[in-house]
């Protein structure tokens, strides 16, 4: 796998609000362009017609991005002012690339997005499995798809009766399905979905000065990050940070998140960033304060109230719910080394006891010596320690790769290719460890029964 970790690339990438778009949107054109390069689109006249339109829309949004090269990347730029509403351009460009794919009449495949809560849920996780629909627009129907239509009928007159004890039914957008790293998004509308059922919100007493709007997006924001860690809030930063430049809609209680996540942060070292979480904070904020002129805002600059609370939530929701299962510092360096050699992660090194070989040496019998192996296995590997190697892994080596492919000579398709053909492996290395180490679990789940 192609990885670039230079310290010049790094500063690129982290430095500037553009350059942070520029990837985000790159790697979107890539993924889109993979949903429709497939040849299923060519057994019917309608697939292959339509599928040439949005081709030439695509190619119409690249030329944009290529034009943006020199001002975002070029040395010493002052141009990001050009930059930005460039980006603006080709962000609302592609989302109505995206907003047409549905003409395809394509029925587009769960693959292993529909085992991300299920893995969760082998780990111990008390979560409801939600049913996942694709859909076209990034930010269509963001929440519970049964629950949005109980609201409209009752807005209507009409009463459905008690909320479906069922299996949510949630949506994910189709460019989705190809980036494990945008998945966790999904666990946002879930986590509204845990925090109704389990009437959540109406056990928390305090904090006694906010309405009850406001405690149930506190406690959704605290279920959300406690799951899976910050992979929650960045895939949902990530999003804003494309959105909101194309005038598309950001996404609501950012801010909240960031702060949940704050709790299960670990440390960055690249950029100048301590943690994932103050890298996408930090790019939202400067984005913020260019004005509403780029783009919808969200509310959480009304969540300031909310926030000074936040210690008493935090305490509330994990009486509730297990700790994410994280990896140490010693283990993301792991996980990041054997993504960039090109392989999965699905499970790390055992934790040998200090005394293994000596005790190991000791093994007179078959008892004594099964006993001292049980050690040496491999652990497989949680759902939010491999989402942890990845969104690392893409800080360190995809956002730097981007920025020194992109900033160069080279004509645009010598930049592009070679990009997508690093993202589209690293996703294949995500979506192999996600469903290794499933298996894993549930073998190891099935041998000690």
């Amino acid at each position: 796998m192609q990885n670039v970790t230079s310290s010049s690339a790094e500063r690129t990438i982290t430095g500037t609000l553009p350059a942070a778009a520029f990837a985000e949107v790159c790697e979107r054109l890539i993924l889109t362009q993979s949903l429709l390069a497939d040849p299923h689109h060519q057994s019917r006249k309608q697939g292959s017609a339509v599928a040439r339109l949005l081709q030439g829309g695509l190619s119409a949004v690249g030329r944009q991005l290529d034009a943006l090269r020199q001002p975002v990347f070029a040395p010493e730029s002052d141009q990001s002012t050009r930059a930005l509403a460039g980006l603006g351009i080709a962000s609302a460009g592609l989302r109505q690339v995206q907003a047409h794919l549905g003409y395809l009449g394509s029925r587009w495949p769960l693959g292993t997005s529909d085992l991300f809560v299920r893995k969760l849920v082998a780990e111990g996780m008390p979560l409801p499995v939600p049913t996942l629909c694709p859909v076209d627009l990034p930010e269509a129907n963001t929440g519970e798809i049964g629950a949005e239509l109980r609201e409209r009928l009752l807005a209507a007159g009409l009463w459905t009766g008690a909320p479906s004890s069922e299996g949510p039914v949630l949506v994910i957008p189709t460019t989705d399905l190809l980036d494990p790293l945008a998945w966790a998004a999904v666990l946002y509308p879930l986590a509204e979905v845990v925090v109704e059922r389990q009437g959540i919100a109406s056990r928390l007493r305090g904090p006694s000065r906010l309405d009850e709007d406001g405690v149930r997006r506190l406690c959704v924001a605290g279920v959300a990050a406690r799951l899976v860690g910050e992979a929650t809030f960045a895939a949902r930063a990530s999003k804003a940070l494309v959105a909101r430049l194309g005038g598309g809609i950001a996404g609501s209680n950012l801010e909240l998140l960031a702060q949940a996540s704050e709790s299960y942060a670990l440390p960055l070292e690249t950029g100048g960033y301590r943690s994932l979480t103050e890298y996408f904070r930090r790019r939202l904020h400067e984005q913020r304060a260019l004005g509403s002129a780029w783009g919808r805002q969200d509310r959480d600059t009304d969540d300031q109230e909310a926030l000074r609370d936040w210690s008493v939530l935090d305490d509330f929701v994990a009486a509730g719910l297990p700790a994410p299962d994280l990896p140490t510092a010693e283990d993301v360096e792991r996980l990041v080394a054997l993504l960039a050699d090109g392989r999965p992660i699905n499970a790390l090194p055992p934790r040998l006891p200090s005394d293994f070989g000596a005790r190991l040496d000791e093994g007179a019998d078959a008892d004594r010596f099964y006993s001292v192996l049980a050690h040496a296995g491999e652990r497989p590997c949680s759902l939010a320690t491999i989402l942890a190697g990845g969104w690392h892994y893409k800080m360190r080596h995809s956002l730097p790769l981007c920025a020194t492919l992109m900033g160069g000579n080279r004509a645009w398709r010598d930049a592009l290719e070679p990009y997508a053909a690093h993202v589209h492996e690293r996703s294949a290395l995500l979506q192999q460890s996600i469903e290794g180490a499933y298996v894993q679990q549930v073998f190891t789940r099935w041998k000690d029964q």
